[in-house]
């Protein structure tokens, strides 16, 4: 099987990711998890200036996904007031990233995207030994 550049560099891309993810802690994979939601949010904002609607969609999705994954992931019986209000932001996000591909309006999508560079922010200002 021959490989263009593009599909060798983009398999070896998904292979380092899984790496990653295989060794990360949960403070690393949360931080992916970020990541990975901002680019699909990017993607989508741009889909949508250019009307390439199956591209906006596609993106949208992943970042959903990501989004909800964040959600249920926390730990409500712990977390507290923090845990709660995090679930209410994530909940406000899909809701918006929702609203935002019926009206292919990439605002809204900017909107959820400064949010979740917010929580990001604070996210790297959590302690070394607080991060497990």
């Amino acid at each position: 099987i021959m490989f263009t550049s593009q599909q060798a560099l983009k398999q070896y891309a998904d292979v380092d990711q899984t790496v990653q993810a295989e060794f990360a802690t949960p403070h690393q994979l949360t931080k992916m998890l970020f990541g990975g939601a901002l680019r699909s949010l990017a993607i989508a904002q741009s889909a949508m200036k250019t009307k390439q609607y199956q591209k906006k969609g596609e993106a949208l999705a992943r970042a959903i996904n990501i989004i909800e994954g964040l959600e249920s992931s926390l730990d409500e019986e712990n977390g507290g007031e923090l845990a709660e209000n995090l679930k209410s932001i994530y909940v406000y996000m899909v809701q918006e990233l929702y609203k935002s591909s019926f009206r292919n309006n990439p605002e809204m999508v900017r909107e959820v995207s400064d949010l979740l560079r917010e929580i990001s922010g604070a996210w790297d200002q959590i302690p070394l030994k607080e991060r497990n």
